[in-house]
């Protein structure tokens, strides 16, 4: 056996089931790392929900505008990579629901020296992270696994799968009604379709694209470095054309499987 030890659990969150695997020189590694990566996932669940009572962003998206916020460092972890993505993807990525006239440019963000930040918003809007949430989730939890001592995991949250470890790990995804094996090292794949029926009704993960909004439509599955890159750019790429949607890709160092 490469790894003396390895157990895989499952546990529901994010709305969906959440399966995480882990490979150590001993269980009781595995035990921690596998404890350690579905607390980081609960975490996310529970402070980024976007209408959760107790939720770091139901508490901002209730905020009046100016009313700053000090918010926890999983807010400031995303929050960058939220704005990189806006600016990439000339304002296609947008976390901001479109029933409210604020987008992400209206938040006003400053980082903090615990590892948290203050927010405030410009003008009313709404966050729902149900476009990346679920892969930066799946991205700590991969961190909790690497942190507790393990050689190798893996972390799938319904669409969102991400691996570490020497070797190669070959997964499989169902797109167009069909499954095709992928190889990942060291790496991420997320999938989505907007047929799908399973998808959590309290996560509406929208993203906008000017004005006026257009609803995207069809399925998308790209492998990238992390899953909350891989997540957000399955959206991207349905909400822009060909050549741009390849551009970005590049930009990102994110392959489009579908």
């Amino acid at each position: 056996m490469p790894y003396p030890a390895q157990a895989t659990r499952l546990s529901v969150a994010l709305g969906t089931l959440v399966a995480v695997e882990a490979c150590a020189p001993d269980m009781w590694t595995v035990d921690t790392g596998i404890r350690a990566a579905l607390a980081a996932i609960a975490r996310i669940d529970t402070r980024l929900h976007p209408t959760r009572p107790g939720s770091e962003l139901a508490a901002l998206n209730a905020a009046p505008p100016g009313v700053a916020l000090a918010l926890g460092e999983e807010f400031a972890s995303l929050w960058p990579l939220c704005r990189r993505l806006h600016e990439a993807s000339g304002g296609a990525f947008d976390p901001c629901l479109p029933d409210e006239p604020g987008g992400l440019t209206e938040v006003v963000f400053a980082a903090a020296a615990d590892g948290g930040c203050t927010v405030y918003k410009r003008s009313p809007l709404r966050i729902d992270f149900g476009g990346i949430g679920k892969g930066f989730a799946v991205d700590l939890a991969l961190r909790a696994l690497r942190t507790a001592g393990c050689s190798a995991g893996l972390v799938n949250a319904g669409g969102d799968l991400a691996v570490f470890g020497d070797a190669p790990r070959t997964i499989v995804v169902r797109l167009g009604g069909t499954e095709q094996p992928l190889e990942l090292r060291a790496a991420a794949v997320a999938s989505s379709d907007t047929r799908a029926l399973d998808a959590p009704a309290e996560h509406r993960g929208y993203y906008r694209r000017g004005e006026p909004l257009r609803p995207i439509a069809g399925e998308a599955c790209v492998i990238a470095a992390d899953a909350a890159t891989a997540d957000a750019l399955t959206k991207c790429v349905l909400c822009v054309d060909a050549c741009f949607a390849a551009s970005l890709l590049t930009q990102f160092a994110a392959t489009r499987v579908r």
